[in-house]
Parts: structure tokens; C-alpha cells; sequence
């Protein structure tokens, strides 16, 4: 499914962000129902695939196709800024 799909795209690269690795993690709901309760993250509907970015989870929710998986981290690491004046810019 999803989640085997995820691992084999990115089995043996390296995936970084600002230098550090970006873990890939996979909890079992069936043994951790509590701990994902504790963070305030869903465990009624599995598997899901979330993001864990500077303290904030963000929930993949498209279909699972690599390109649309690769966007949905890439928008969250580098988010696009939308610039209105000069001072913006600076």
C-alpha cells in the first residue's frame, strides 16, 4: 500500500532538511493508539502519513503517487512567499 510504497521510494537516499536527516518512522496504531493521542493526531482512520516539521505535524492526505507525495513535502520545506513590496523583498 501507501506506507510500503513511501519506504521503497526513499530506501537507502538520503533525505535532509536544513542539513539534518528527515527520519521516516512508522507507528503500529494497534501498540501506540496513546502516544499519537497524546501529539493530537488522529488514530481512527489508518495508515496515515504526516509530516513532522518544526514541532508541526501536516497530514498527506492526496492519494499515494510519488510526484504528488514529493510536492506535498517540498511545498512544507520550502513554502512559497508571496511578495508584495520592495520591503519584501529585502
Amino acid at each position: 500500500g501507501m506506507l510500503k510504497n513511501i519506504e521503497i521510494m526513499m530506501e537507502n537516499k538520503e533525505v535532509e532538511y536544513k542539513g539534518h536527516p528527515i527520519p521516516i518512522v512508522r507507528i503500529d496504531v494497534r501498540e501506540n493508539r496513546e502516544v499519537l493521542k497524546s501529539e493530537g493526531l488522529s488514530v481512527i482512520n489508518s495508515p496515515k502519513v504526516y509530516l513532522y516539521l518544526d514541532g508541526i505535524y501536516y497530514e498527506y492526505e492526496d492519494s499515494f503517487n510519488v510526484n504528488f507525495f514529493m510536492y506535498f513535502v517540498n511545498r512544507h520545506l520550502y513554502p512559497i512567499v508571496i511578495l508584495k513590496t520592495k520591503e519584501d523583498v529585502e
